[in-house]
């Protein structure tokens, strides 16, 4: 039977210890190569006391050593805690076995393993917190995504009007040719009212092709307004719900998550992040043995892109439309033009 107490410490030491050992030996790092990195870190760790703790004569390890080592290892801390991949399952608590991802997973908070956890997991800070990081990097998304949609049409709606315009005088000619073939039908047809009902005829194919492509660019354009409307409506959802998880935080007693700065309007007065702050860095290790940080900016503050799919749905309905909505029935109206200046 598994021991409570000091025992249940000692044997995660050990595990963590092997775990260091493990992934200290997949990077090709002796302990003194890896005393050095933890020195440049800014927090010394002895070679002797790696040794030490890898070896089993050290049973202790806190939990500053565990962020310190990870980060001069070059993986999360969590996988030193718990080693996915390595084994099947792992004591989280005395007595509590579960799968290495499920114990990582009630480090980070996103898995619950008692059921007062999951009673009290929906208002706790964490998940306010996320659901706020959450809420926020989809209105950047949203607003990113309307803003590229207006971008892109900018100019049709007028061209649209006047593509109506042209629709109805296309409409209105092809009524009249309709009266006219009706009477050059009803009367016995030589070569000259053949001619003419030949020319008739051609012109209404003319004009048929133009209504519908008029209807097929009309039938673009409903759908590019959709996505304008759809984009527009996310922006206000999320923007509601930020608003509504910051009010739960402030009920709480918690202090709500810096804003970007285009999300200043939401909760004015509030702390927001300026380009100036502090940059969060990317640590890595060049082949020198020295440490590399590079400025990372943060998703939230960054707009996101539109996706690549959303960005070609919204492109090709574009590129198609422009076609219809002028030069189709422009053309034909000018053919018609034409003709009746040259009668």
């Amino acid at each position: 039977m598994t021991q409570h107490g000091p025992d249940y410490a000692t044997r995660l030491a050990l595990s963590i210890a092997a775990e260091v050992r493990r992934h200290r030996l997949a990077k090709g790092l002796s302990a003194q190569q890896l005393a050095e990195r933890c020195d440049r870190i800014g927090m010394p760790i002895k070679r002797s006391v790696i040794a030490n703790l890898e070896s089993g004569r050290r049973t202790t390890v806190t939990v500053a050593e565990v962020l310190v080592l990870a980060q001069a290892l070059e993986v999360p801390p969590a996988v030193l805690l718990f080693p996915v991949g390595y084994a099947t399952e792992v004591e989280v608590l005395p007595e509590a076995v579960i799968e290495p991802l499920e114990a990582i997973g009630w480090v980070a908070g996103t898995v619950a393993i008692s059921e007062g956890e999951v009673e009290s997991a929906t208002e706790s800070p964490l998940s306010l917190a996320r659901r706020h990081q959450d809420y926020v990097a989809l209105l950047l998304r949203s607003m990113a995504m309307r803003e590229r949609a207006l971008e892109n049409v900018e100019g049709i709606p007028e061209r649209y009007r006047q593509g109506e315009v042209d629709m109805q005088k296309a409409q209105s000619e092809y009524r009249r040719l309709q009266e006219q073939l009706v009477t050059l039908v009803a009367v016995e047809a030589d070569a000259a009212r053949r001619h003419e009902l030949n020319a008739v005829n051609a012109r209404m194919a003319e004009l048929s092709v133009a209504m519908e492509s008029f209807q097929q660019a009309k039938r673009k354009y409903d759908r590019l307004k959709m996505l304008l409307e759809n984009a527009d409506r996310s922006v206000l959802t999320y923007e509601g719900d930020v608003r509504s998880v910051r009010e739960a935080m402030k009920r709480q007693g918690l202090i709500p998550p810096r804003l970007p700065a285009s999300l200043s309007h939401i909760d004015p007065g509030a702390s927001v992040k300026s380009e100036d702050s502090r940059p969060i860095y990317s640590l890595s290790w060049g082949e020198d043995g020295e440490l590399q940080k590079k400025p990372v900016i943060e998703e939230a503050e960054a707009a996101p892109r539109m996706s690549e799919s959303s960005h070609r749905q919204l492109q090709e309905t574009i590129d198609e439309m422009k076609p219809y909505l002028v030069d189709a029935i422009r053309e034909a109206m000018q053919h018609a033009m034409r003709r009746d200046e040259g009668e």
